[in-house]
């Protein structure tokens, strides 16, 4: 999906009290934590995605859908 090939996964913190995921997206940081969301505007569509897991090696979101993607730095 379009939406999927703009963000850029920097990198992922799992700790045994908090994991996060640091994206680049338009041009901004963010730091994402399980549960939140954020959108992404590709073409003048938005699409929005919720953290649902974070791992030591990936990230899984979630579409409004109800599809679940699987991301990686």
């Amino acid at each position: 999906e379009k939406a999927l090939a703009t963000l850029n996964l920097k990198g992922i913190i799992t700790t045994d009290r908090f994991s996060k995921a640091i994206f680049f997206i338009h041009e901004i940081y963010s730091v994402l934590s399980p549960g939140d969301k954020f959108c992404v505007t590709v073409e003048g569509l938005k699409y929005t995605f919720t953290v649902k897991a974070i791992e030591k090696k990936n990230l899984i979101l979630l579409d409004t859908d109800g599809k679940t993607y699987e991301v990686s730095p």
